[in-house]
């Protein structure tokens, strides 16, 4: 991992505690472009980083080197995030860099590409590939293992994934990165601004400012734009990420922003809205969370950014650390922090069961095969109770999926009410052992195993059984084969 930053910057900066190539502006690009095609993260510090953005990755591309190996880091971030933050900030974005999935990306041959004569004569393989922005699955094995999810491929609005683990059609992928947010455990990430490096980057910002901050979230094209902060103009300390397309943000990065006290706002090129398939799903997606409080709406000139950013951040510096990367369900801590009384995300970050009391029987199936016990069956004097433990549920849907009575929907909702008490979903009549008495399951349960066990043809003595705990069943087998044994 390497930064290569301009002898004349640097001297402005200080010495940095990183791998450093020093260059002059005439040829940083240069040990950029040649940093990338050995496989090398870079991130490139120099004036006009972001105009030169595009230039820069079609040499990378031309030469058959993996584009998302590059971040820029243009100075003019230092106008806004404030010059005694630059090296703090320059630390940060490679830190940053150092966890993007970047080696991971996507690629295949093109052989109608146009590339370098001397890159296709030294690496003619290497030189006709054709790097894509497609979702990486980070964990195979593991999403196989949870064969009740489908998320990412329901969400996905060019049907570009099929299979479990998913596999991506790269002929249909628009880079959109709507997927990433559906998968309830965060194996899904694009190439760069995972939710890893996204909340590693915040914290090592945090550690230098200790107030709220603005956090711009731009479509590449679009940085370009965006000129230094006039001398005149007051805003309040603002971090800028460039990517492919807006819903590379997810609801994750949305509350993970928040619990770091960052304001998001999405500045993203009116011209680019129309060839950007994610943006009518992402401008859904903030519509929702705006009841968060931090997060403004879509902006695509940056003469609104001024206006934006010269208004206190929304968020809040929360006294404990929330953050979602540590564990998912503290999404339900930021949320009560922040006073949120109900929400709905697009993402599967919260997770409210609703239940169907006329189809529930109260059976057991859905409490024993939750793998964080956010369901549990409570016996109180003659009632069995399905009971909701809010703050234990991952949303990952394996309720939903193996209800035998298609009685349970899982949404991605957040209610304050239920947060702090157990939630009842459902409840019915305590069924006793017709010999001991004990708890055997509800009344509703067992009549309807009854009379589907009558329907199939099961004979008056097994169906008996029904209704006896296992310790009486057990006795009433070994007395009925010992009567058999006995009689002549």
């Amino acid at each position: 991992m390497t930064v290569v930053i301009t002898g004349k910057l640097l001297d402005s900066i200080g010495e940095l505690n990183v791998h450093t190539l020093i260059y002059d502006k005439e040829s940083v690009e240069d040990a950029i472009i040649a940093s990338v095609l050995k496989d090398k993260p870079v991130l490139g510090v120099y004036n006009n980083a972001w105009k030169r953005y595009e230039a820069v990755v079609h040499e990378i591309e031309k030469k058959g080197g993996n584009r998302f190996l590059y971040e820029p880091l243009d100075p003019i971030e230092f106008t806004y995030i404030g010059m005694e933050n630059a090296k703090q900030l320059i630390y940060a974005k490679h830190s940053s860099l150092l966890m993007f999935r970047a080696q991971n990306a996507m690629y295949k041959a093109r052989p109608t590409k146009t590339v370098d004569r001397r890159a296709l004569l030294t690496s003619p393989l290497k030189a006709i590939m054709d790097y894509y922005p497609a979702p990486i699955m980070a964990q195979p094995e593991t999403c196989k293992a949870w064969k009740y999810c489908n998320n990412c491929i329901g969400s996905c609005p060019f049907n570009a994934l099929e299979g479990k683990p998913p596999q991506v059609i790269l002929d249909k992928c628009t880079g959109c990165g709507i997927c990433t947010g559906s998968c309830p455990f965060g194996l899904l990430f694009m190439p760069q601004w995972n939710i890893e490096s996204f909340s590693y980057l915040l914290t090592i910002i945090r550690r230098t400012i200790s107030r709220p901050l603005h956090l711009v979230a731009a479509c590449r094209s679009t940085l370009k734009t965006v000129e230094p902060l006039p001398t005149e103009k007051k805003v309040h300390p603002t971090l800028f990420i460039g990517v492919e397309c807006p819903g590379w943000i997810t609801d994750y990065h949305v509350v993970e922003a928040a619990s770091h006290g960052f304001s998001i706002t999405v500045l993203c090129d009116e011209s680019q809205t129309e060839k950007c398939g994610g943006h009518r799903i992402f401008e859904e997606r903030l519509t929702r969370t705006s009841q968060l409080g931090t997060t403004p709406k879509i902006i695509s000139d940056p003469a609104q950014l001024m206006d934006v950013l010269s208004e206190p951040p929304k968020a809040r510096i929360l006294e404990e650390n929330y953050s979602i990367i540590q564990d998912k369900t503290n999404t339900y801590k930021i949320l009560q922090a922040y006073g949120v009384d109900s929400i709905e995300f697009s993402d599967p970050l919260v997770g409210l069961v609703e239940v169907d009391t006329d189809k529930c029987p109260v059976c057991e199936a859905c409490s024993n095969l939750c793998p964080f016990r956010a369901l549990e069956l409570r016996d109180e004097e003659d009632k069995r109770k399905l009971v909701f433990l809010v703050g234990n549920c991952t949303v990952c849907g394996v309720c939903e999926e193996i209800c035998p009575y298609n009685a349970i929907k899982l949404r991605y909702k957040y209610n304050s009410e239920v947060y702090n008490t157990p939630h009842v979903l459902a409840k019915d009549e305590i069924a006793r052992c017709r010999k001991c008495g004990r708890p055997i399951g509800s009344m509703k349960h067992l009549k309807s195993l009854e009379k589907k066990l009558r329907e199939s043809g099961v004979d008056e003595w097994a169906l008996e059984q029904l209704w006896l705990c296992n310790e009486c069943k057990m006795k009433a087998v070994i007395e009925r084969q010992l009567g058999k044994q006995g009689s002549p």
